[in-house]
């Protein structure tokens, strides 16, 4: 009686026993000095039967730079020159995480306003009519 106890126990445990099965697969960006903007490509995996909840980019320690719905995560992120440690993070629907660390390294500098290939010239008097 006490051995057919045990073994019912034992079953309901495994049967509640939280799913530890999760990754990140970082399939972008690759190695060596990258310009901005960084083309990130992942995709989560877990064994919860829900599914991967969300994916998101960490550029420095505590700021998601970046969030998308479902597993799959394919962004451009624009990052300022030197060297950063991103974590591509994602999470279940069963509480549970997982993450993947890259160094990136952005060369160069940036531009906020792009080069012209046109030059204007414009000529004005300041004269009344």
């Amino acid at each position: 009686m006490y051995r057919g106890k045990l073994l019912a126990a034992i079953c309901l445990c495994a049967m509640l026993a939280p799913s530890t099965f999760a990754s990140v697969t970082l399939s972008s960006p690759g190695t060596g000095i990258l310009g901005s903007p960084v083309h990130f490509v992942a995709r989560g995996t877990s064994s919860c039967a829900k599914g991967i909840a969300a994916m998101g980019i960490y550029t420095a320690p505590y700021v998601l730079a970046y969030v998308t719905p479902g597993s799959r995560l394919d962004t451009n992120l624009h990052m300022s020159p030197g060297t950063h440690n991103a974590v591509v993070h994602e999470w279940d629907r069963c509480g549970h995480s997982s993450h993947a660390t890259i160094t990136v390294r952005i060369g160069g500098t940036l531009s906020s306003v792009p080069r012209s290939k046109h030059v204007w010239i414009i000529t004005e008097e300041n004269h009344s009519y």
